[in-house]
């Protein structure tokens, strides 16, 4: 499985999440936050911790 995808995308799943789980997810993982605006086409990457093993 890709462990990354855009938030847009991962609307567009069967069973998404809610945007603001996204929002939620990005902001406790993404290094980089304040460097741009969090969007629809913002990538955001499961590493090792959340990756099903």
């Amino acid at each position: 499985m890709n462990n990354r995808a855009t938030v847009g995308e991962l609307m567009a799943l069967p069973n998404p999440p809610t945007y603001a789980a996204c929002a939620a997810f990005a902001y406790e993982n993404w290094v980089d936050i304040h460097s741009k605006p969090f969007g629809l086409s913002t990538v955001l990457e499961i590493g090792d911790k959340h990756a099903d093993h």
